[in-house]
């Protein structure tokens, strides 16, 4: 399988389409992880919500500062990554720096890891973190391969009450 590559790119009201199927193609799959409630909420009020994350305005309570981007590979969206600009005491127990969700029909083609490889260029350029944080279910065994296939280091196996039981794993970048 020849590598795959992935452009990551601010969602705007352009992308409405290409979201909007996305949603519907995975309606049996929420939620959406690394797609911040793109699921729950209309269109224009999920853009407000990513650009007020990433700004660091009006988080909800808990919540740290967050980027939330496309994952497009020859204008087709593969994809979304959520790219926490640091950990609070939840995240760095539970879901860590990067979360992202790979189109379903697009699974064992590549694009996890091309997803995963572009997030941790994004966070070291651009929020300047040198060791990210990533986890997965004990239940998701393609993500499990692809955080191991860019770097990851298992630490340990954590129980939460909402996501079940979590692998964490480092990487440096």
């Amino acid at each position: 399988m020849s590598e795959r590559t992935i452009e990551l790119v601010f969602p705007s009201e352009k992308h409405q389409k290409l979201c909007a199927d996305f949603v519907k193609d995975h309606e049996k799959e929420k939620p959406l992880h690394g797609a911040s409630g793109i699921e729950r909420l209309p269109f224009d009020t999920w853009l407000e919500r990513v650009s007020s994350m990433r700004k660091s305005e009006n988080l909800p309570e808990g919540y740290v500062p967050a980027t939330i981007l496309l994952c497009l590979a020859g204008g087709e969206l593969k994809g979304f990554t959520n790219i926490r600009h640091h950990l609070n005491e939840r995240l760095l127990r539970t879901s860590g720096h990067i979360g992202f969700i790979v189109h379903k029909d697009e699974r064992k083609k590549g694009y996890g890891k091309a997803i995963l490889q572009a997030s941790l260029r994004y966070a070291k350029k651009h929020l300047g973190i040198k060791k990210a944080l990533v986890s997965c279910s004990t239940r998701n065994e393609a993500s499990r391969r692809t955080i191991v296939s860019c770097g990851g280091v298992y630490e340990n196996t954590v129980q939460d009450e909402e996501q079940g039981n979590l692998e964490r794993y480092w990487i440096d970048i």
